[in-house]
């Protein structure tokens, strides 16, 4: 009789087994369905692609919640695999940095970033002894929300051409995602020293050589990244510095009280952003420049004011193009100008190289940019001219230019349509650095104007003591130049919001460093802008506090002396 009921428990698992196995497989089916079908939607165009991802991504949060609820059953008599538990985390973790580029919501970012941290430390693909070979300890910080039960160890065997390019994709993702939240400890001991690792152990009918250029752009790009990067010192004397820069004192009130709010009557906010290189000179990831990547952190909010109750801060929504056709370019700007809501701006930035009286926005190889002396009638398929933003202006914009050519006809334009029209231009003197910079020094002084220094005049050997007194010196600078900034008329109808605000700071402020230079012999060596600024920059005070940075630094001998501008 016993035997009777014990066999009856047994058919009852498993009959349950079956009912859970059906449905795990259905959910997976579903979001399988869903996932090839989000491949193929425009990344503009907020209303076609925004209900397919978040439904996508849904179907995968209830597919994942419903593993880890049941994984006991599917594993005993379903036969659930730690692979299939990986593939499901790698998918999630797609959607959620796709979501990101889309939106430029920074909690996409780091639920990404967990996933695929914690896809490496739980080793679901079986890689832990080419990833920790150096070590036997897990790596830390591995996303609770992503724990599949426990680490998995074991020993590499012979890896298949697919796994292995599952595995280097993977790897190769998880350094991007990596380097947007700057881990940059994640990037070079878990992400590169993984690719390094895989490369080793390729197979032999693999073709490594494309992967063996990703590998060395990501070591370039670590490198360049790097280079000035200041002393390990306490994190809040790193203002000026980091990668997103902590607030200085002015910065932090400001930002309680100017943070974005969409359809506030004080001013316009910055809503979206256009990210464009196509400069062959540019260290890159993939299609991640350094440029882009310094001007995506650029215009992001520090993390602790985004969704704080209160403050209203949200990040602009930040598209980013590499190497594309002019009519893609337009086609973006368009899009992102169709979808502007009221009272708000649009910042287009763009590097590249120049191109008789435009910009040269293609890299096809097998085009070739117009010759020197050409009518200036006969414009190039792939050159960007002011003229071809007029019919933009019906929206405020701002545009900045990373490029040593000649931007006049940019500077000159005016709005046709009557809305705010400003433009911000790099120096057309091509300045050699001493450091290598590895994009533009432009936009490296608008992402972090004392990273910009460093790099402009070559200071080393610096310490901790010596960065935190010039990180001083420059958020006295800013405190001046804001003050200087807020009540120009040209800058009124932008000057309400933060990121705009900070970028003109920073701007003035890489106008006082570039003018101390030898090679700063007149206007064209410097930053221009199409409204007249105040003089601050070359003001006695600034002009104190550079010579300052410069001796504290140990560079002051590369430094001319001041003299009225």
């Amino acid at each position: 009789m016993a035997s009777v009921v014990v066999d009856e428990e047994k058919s009852d698992d498993r009959e349950d087994g079956g009912d859970v196995g059906d449905k795990f497989t259905a959910l997976q089916s579903r979001c399988s369905e869903l996932f090839d079908g989000v491949r193929q939607l425009p990344m503009f165009g907020r209303k076609a692609w925004a209900p397919f991802f978040n439904r996508c991504l849904q179907c995968h949060q209830e597919l994942w919640d419903f593993q880890r609820e049941n994984r006991a059953v599917l594993v005993s008599l379903c036969g659930l695999s730690r692979r299939t538990i990986g593939d499901i985390a790698y998918r999630i973790a797609q959607l959620c940095y796709q979501l990101y580029l889309r939106t430029s919501k920074s909690d996409y970012l780091e639920r990404s970033y967990r996933f695929y941290k914690a896809i490496l430390d739980r080793d679901y693909f079986s890689l832990r002894s080419l990833l920790l070979a150096d070590s036997e300890q897990p790596s830390q910080g591995a996303s609770k929300e992503a724990d599949p039960g426990g680490p998995h160890g074991g020993v590499l065997g012979p890896v298949s051409p697919d796994d292995w390019r599952h595995a280097v994709k993977l790897l190769a993702r998880c350094f991007v995602a990596s380097l947007l939240m700057q881990e940059y400890q994640t990037c070079e001991h878990v992400a590169l020293a993984g690719m390094t690792c895989l490369l080793k152990h390729a197979p032999q009918e693999t073709d490594v050589s494309d992967w063996q250029a990703r590998v060395d752009e990501a070591t370039a790009f670590l490198r360049c990244e790097r280079v000035v990067d200041p002393p390990p010192i306490d994190t809040a004397a790193r203002a000026a510095t980091t990668a997103k820069p902590l607030l200085p004192p002015l910065c932090r009130r400001l930002s309680a009280r100017n943070c974005r709010r969409p359809g506030s009557a004080r001013g316009l906010v910055l809503q979206s952003a256009l990210v464009v290189d196509t400069n062959r000179n540019q260290v890159k990831f993939s299609e991640l420049t350094l440029d882009m990547f310094r001007m995506l952190v650029t215009l992001e909010y520090e993390p602790k004011l985004v969704g704080q109750p209160g403050q209203g801060c949200e990040n602009p929504r930040k598209d980013l193009l590499y190497s594309q056709s002019l009519s893609h370019v337009l086609l973006f700007l368009a899009a992102a100008t169709k979808e502007l809501p009221p009272n708000s701006f649009l910042l287009l930035y763009i590097s590249a190289e120049g191109s008789g009286d435009g910009l040269w926005v293609t890299r096809d190889q097998g085009s070739s940019s117009p010759a020197p002396g050409a009518a200036a009638a006969s414009q190039h398929p792939s050159e960007l001219r002011a003229t071809d933003l007029v019919p933009f202006l019906r929206q405020p914009l701002v545009l900045v230019l990373e490029s040593s050519a000649s931007c006049s006809k940019f500077l000159n334009q005016y709005s046709t349509f009557g809305a705010p029209y400003l433009c911000i231009c790099s120096p057309e003197h091509d300045y050699t650095c001493p450091l290598p910079v590895g994009g533009g020094l432009f936009t490296l002084f608008l992402h972090a104007p004392l990273k910009g220094f460093v790099a402009l005049y070559g200071a080393t050997h610096i310490s901790s003591s010596a960065w935190q007194t010039c990180c001083a010196a420059v958020d006295a600078a800013l405190v001046t130049i804001d003050g200087s900034l807020s009540s120009h008329p040209g800058l009124a109808p932008f000057y309400f919001d933060f990121l705009f605000r900070r970028l003109m700071q920073h701007l003035l402020l890489a106008t006082a460093f570039y003018a101390r230079h030898p090679d700063a012999k007149d206007a064209t060596a410097l930053p221009r802008c199409s409204v007249d600024l105040p003089p601050v920059a070359h003001s006695l005070e600034i002009q104190s506090l550079v010579t300052h940075i410069g001796k504290t630094l140990g560079c002051s001998e590369r430094l001319q002396p001041h003299g009225p501008r």
